[in-house]
């Protein structure tokens, strides 16, 4: 494995030379979409940046303890298709308040997402694109040893169902609570014709995002992705969870029942803490921006067999071994060669 070089991601002058070492600049090929915000177009930035240290410690011990809470309401409310419903929390003028520590880490998101200290464009379009995001659909991924979270995109699965329309959040984050567990594996790739075409079908960028708890992570939000333990750096034991705290960011609310706001009355009474809540209860004035390391697997890696999502649909890839990786909780982008993937 050859680690190419190492830096952070919050300078142009660095950007670019990430994109002269670069074959090609690192997008998805064929599809117009945005680029994360203040990013510039066909940079590592504009399809995933991540933070460290997000939450102050106060909010972190509340938001691990609430976790296991709201995913078993999400697993007590399974839908048509074996889906699990998802939570909708509305941000922006007339949003209600946060009943929890989990709701507002919503809105603490929210703000951070749009925050100026990355921002190149105008205050104006900051304001327009928050003006977009109408809310976002939260849930918590608690799992353990073995459970992998299958490739997916991120999408109004109500309407996916019902109409067989594709629609994606505008941007999608992932905030770990835990160090152990699988890396979200994210493909430069995404879907088009309603779900029927993979754009590009074979992937030539995948960032491997390593689980480090108080960790956050933001992704365009029309990215194929899923965790897949034996990639993890630092295996689950028995009887130990990756858990994971979600929230995609939507200009249109999701369909019911698949994405819900959940009433006083279904929640447990252990959940709601009417606010105001602590002031300790902030994103950490000590966050700073994560690094993305430029790696390659060596021809001596085996192949990876990922199961895709539809029936008899694989990609085959060489994955660096996580041993060989520096930085157990990091975050890696893997450039491919066309003999290093393959997909079936």
């Amino acid at each position: 494995m050859a680690l190419h070089y190492r830096a952070t991601l919050t300078n142009v002058g660095l950007i670019l030379i990430l994109l002269v070492a670069s074959a090609h600049a690192i997008d998805v090929p064929g599809v117009s979409t945005p680029p994360l915000p203040g990013a510039v177009l066909g940079s590592v930035d504009a399809l995933v940046r991540t933070y460290h240290g997000v939450f102050t410690p106060e909010l972190l011990e509340q938001l691990i303890k609430e976790a296991p809470l709201l995913d078993k309401v999400g697993s007590d409310r399974t839908l048509r298709n074996s889906k699990r419903q998802t939570f909708w929390l509305p941000v922006g003028v007339g949003a209600p308040r946060p009943r929890f520590a989990i709701e507002h880490a919503v809105n603490l998101l929210f703000e951070l997402i749009h925050e100026s200290n990355y921002e190149e464009s105008s205050d104006s379009q900051m304001r327009e694109r928050r003006k977009q995001i109408v809310g976002g659909k939260y849930w918590v991924q608690h799992r353990g040893v073995n459970e992998d979270v299958g490739f997916h995109y991120d999408k109004d699965e109500g309407l996916a169902s019902d109409h067989m329309i594709m629609r994606f959040p505008r941007y999608a984050t992932v905030t770990y609570l835990t160090d152990s567990g699988a890396p979200t594996v994210i493909f430069n790739q995404t879907v088009t014709q309603n779900g029927n075409v993979e754009v590009p079908r074979v992937p030539t960028n995948t960032f491997l995002v390593y689980p480090e708890t108080n960790k956050h992570m933001i992704n365009r939000g029309d990215l194929n992705h899923g965790a897949i333990q034996s990639l993890s750096s630092r295996q689950l034991k028995s009887g130990e969870y990756r858990t994971t705290f979600v929230v995609s960011w939507e200009v249109s609310k999701p369909l019911e029942p698949n994405c819900h706001y959940l009433t006083d009355d279904e929640l447990p009474n252990s959940l709601i803490r009417k606010s105001p809540f602590p002031s300790t209860w902030q994103l950490s004035d000590s966050r700073y921006r994560g690094e993305i390391n430029s790696i390659a697997a060596s021809k001596s890696d085996r192949k990876q067999r990922i199961v895709m999502g539809r029936q008899n649909h694989f990609l085959d890839g060489r994955f660096p071994k996580p041993s060989d990786l520096d930085d157990l909780g990091g975050t890696y982008l893997l450039e491919w060669d066309e003999d290093d993937v393959n997909v079936q």
